[in-house]
């Protein structure tokens, strides 16, 4: 009787697994730069020329974050071995940490880089539609424990 539970159990999670939607995670997420634009096209009224200057910045910014988000994952990964050995080198812990830190810093720059690059793009009335679409990102990102761009988050000024 175990066993057939056991059996269908496991049979249960494959099923729940395979119906489960590809690429949940934050990093795994692709959101390609049309998909973005288009948004933001559609708030913001951009003008065809507007929206290929900032499908061009927002492209840019993506392929750099991945390549930064990859650094920071083996930083990680790197982090952990050093710490699962019997003795851990309290010098290469402290050079692991460095390094992610200043990663999670270009991270972050690149992402208040582009949101300036397109920010300069933009006519007031833009302007206005635009702090109120990253306010809702970082609220996003804060509940969801993301670090945010700048602060805390409650005082901020929207770029």
């Amino acid at each position: 009787m175990k066993t057939l539970l056991t059996m269908l159990a496991c049979a249960a999670m494959l099923v729940c697994a395979d119906a489960a939607p590809e690429n949940v995670g934050f990093r795994d997420k692709k959101i390609e730069s049309g998909d973005s634009t288009q948004y933001l096209k559609k708030m913001l009224s951009l003008t065809d020329e507007q929206e290929k200057k900032i499908t061009a910045i927002i492209a840019d910014r993506q392929s750099k974050m991945e390549r930064k988000s990859i650094e920071l994952d083996r930083e990680a990964l790197n982090l952990k071995e050093e710490l699962l050995k019997d003795s851990p080198d309290a010098g290469k812990v402290k050079s692991i940490i460095d390094k992610k830190g200043a990663l999670s810093a270009d991270l972050e720059y690149m992402r208040i880089k582009a949101d300036l690059d397109i920010k300069a793009l933009l006519n007031k009335e833009q302007m206005e539609k635009w702090r109120m679409i990253i306010n809702m990102r970082n609220q996003m990102m804060q509940r969801r424990g993301m670090p945010m761009d700048r602060g805390s988050g409650k005082n901020d000024t929207p770029r």
